[in-house]
């Protein structure tokens, strides 16, 4: 059984359990780090200052496919990212009692030489974008970087498998309801259950924390949410490029939700975090910021939610530069 059929299982189930919540969750972009050698830590998922309900489970599918094409030289280093990820998550997050919310993200990583080379090219080419770094043979995997002309990280073969396990524990500081300001603190772990050889996970496990916030006040008028977070990682000791991997990174990210229509939401976010390598290859040392767009449909009469998006580089080479986005999620209740 593939994992999104096992997602399709464990949806189903929760609906068996639950009924559907006239609730509708805030709109949020999940967006992920999707840097082939910094997805294996545990940053978390963008987060607000919003919880789910007592008694309600919020389950959510997301599914990310990512094109890499990154070649980057500094005086003795060198790294080649050539090839495409594929992020398949599900995650859900349960509202336990008043003010506290536990969740858990289960991800599912493939990296192969991939199909989307031309598509990415075409696209590149509409919008005035370069593709000099997709010069040479398509559809090809290979992740390498060399020090002092010296191999330290090499993965050229497509795998796949299961990724580091995410839970987290939300508390709601202030507000938690739909028409107020709220601010949540938010805290996580990542645990070691994906393999650094499939380069699904990092050999070990990472702590965050951090606050979220949500403004549904200030521009209600304009049916327009602001949503933001800022936190910290540390990351343990892994095993992929060990030697040069830093403890701390803080994080934070902002969301602007214009709410146009009943049923359609239009997102805009940008979320950046701190350097994860001691590197002088803007590709491996640098802060990554990516941006992210997006459109969130719902479907009140069966619960659903949709969400399609683009994710594009923002002044940083930490991130690839062409990332679809798809959540399909659903909230549930006692």
């Amino acid at each position: 059984m593939s994992f999104f059929h096992r997602c399709v299982v464990v949806i189903g189930l929760m609906s068996a359990l639950f009924s559907q919540s006239a609730h509708s969750a805030e709109s949020v972009f999940h967006s992920r780090t999707y840097n082939p050698l910094t997805q294996i830590f545990g940053l978390p998922a963008f987060y607000s200052g919003s919880l789910v309900n007592p008694g309600e489970l919020q389950s959510r599918f997301t599914l990310d496919l990512t094109s890499h094409a990154e070649i980057d030289v500094a005086t003795n280093e060198e790294l080649g990212f050539d090839g495409e990820s594929y992020y398949a998550d599900i995650s859900l997050d349960y509202g336990v009692a008043d003010r506290w919310q536990l969740g858990i993200r289960i991800p599912f990583v493939r990296h192969s030489g991939g199909f989307l080379d031309a598509t990415v090219e075409n696209y590149h080419d509409l919008i005035g974008a370069s593709n000099s770094a997709r010069e040479g043979k398509r559809n090809q995997l290979e992740f390498i970087y060399l020090r002092n002309n010296e191999p330290q990280f090499l993965f050229d073969d497509s795998d796949q498998g299961f990724g580091d396990v995410q839970l987290s524990a939300t508390y709601q500081v202030l507000g938690g309801k739909p028409e107020q300001r709220s601010i949540a603190l938010h805290t996580g772990i990542k645990l070691p259950t994906g393999d650094e050889d499939a380069l699904t996970g990092s050999g070990a496990t990472d702590y965050s924390a951090g606050l979220g916030w949500t403004d549904p006040v200030t521009f209600a008028r304009q049916n327009i949410t602001l949503s933001a977070n800022a936190g910290m990682l540390r990351l343990g000791d892994g095993d992929v490029l060990s030697d040069i991997q830093e403890e701390w990174v803080p994080y934070a990210g902002f969301q602007i939700t214009y709410s146009p229509w009943q049923r359609v939401d239009l997102l805009a976010q940008i979320q950046g975090s701190g350097s994860y390598y001691d590197s002088d290859l803007s590709a491996l040392g640098d802060p990554t910021v990516q941006i992210s767009f997006g459109a969130n449909i719902h479907f009140p009469k069966r619960g659903w939610q949709l969400m399609l998006g683009i994710v594009e580089d923002g002044l940083s080479d930490m991130m690839p530069d062409f990332s679809l986005h798809m959540e399909l999620s659903r909230t549930f209740q006692r």
